[in-house]
């Protein structure tokens, strides 16, 4: 079950400032890089960050409709940011 938008919201603008700067050295954190879809800006998203056979899992932790997840999904591109590695 996604965590209520208005929580996101608030990360968003608070909390994941902060986030974004530790995540990469955080067990189970990482920072997502990527381009918003009609700005072109670079944006740094801290998630979870899950490792699996193949790569990472990636946690929607607000679901599929955040804006980062559409970035990802419009461009087909991006990177994580991890202390162990970075992926692109």
């Amino acid at each position: 079950m996604p965590i209520p938008r208005i929580v996101g919201q608030w990360n968003k603008v608070g909390l994941n400032r902060v986030t974004k700067r530790i995540a990469p050295w955080m067990p189970g954190l990482g920072v997502v890089v990527h381009r918003g879809r009609r700005s072109g800006s670079v944006y740094q998203t801290p998630v979870n960050v899950f490792a699996a056979k193949d790569g990472y899992v990636l946690a929607l932790t607000y679901g599929p409709d955040t804006d980062w997840v559409k970035n990802v999904l419009a461009r087909e591109a991006a990177s994580c940011a991890r202390a162990d590695a970075s992926s692109a």
